[in-house]
């Protein structure tokens, strides 16, 4: 997972006008974890509870704040029982999605 959030950061340091936010891996994290929570019909409270963390860090985690460690990260998948490949494709989406953007940002101009 570090090595994820490493490349975020270095995907996002890419973007021309400041638009990291867009493909930040927190973000991509928060939707996932929120979308998965929400699939399984679980609070806040439960999936924290399950993976053995704070319901502040779920709410942190889901809205794409920094600074959480991958430990955590790790907990709430495997208590969502979200795999790698999972992270690995959603990865590469914002990997596309980072590339379509830029593109259209040549265009422009």
């Amino acid at each position: 997972m570090s090595d994820l959030i490493k490349l975020t950061h270095q995907l996002n340091a890419q973007i021309p006008g400041g638009r990291e936010e867009m493909f930040s891996l927190e973000n991509l994290m928060g939707e996932l974890i929120f979308g998965y929570r929400m699939r399984r019909g679980l609070s806040q409270e439960e999936l924290a509870k399950r993976a053995g963390v704070d319901k502040k860090s779920v709410y942190r985690v889901e809205g794409g704040h920094s600074r959480i460690s991958s430990e955590t990260y790790n907990k709430l998948l495997k208590a969502l029982d979200v795999t790698l490949e999972t992270v690995d494709a959603a990865k590469e989406q914002l990997e596309e999605e980072k590339q379509h953007y830029l593109q259209g940002k040549k265009k422009k101009n």
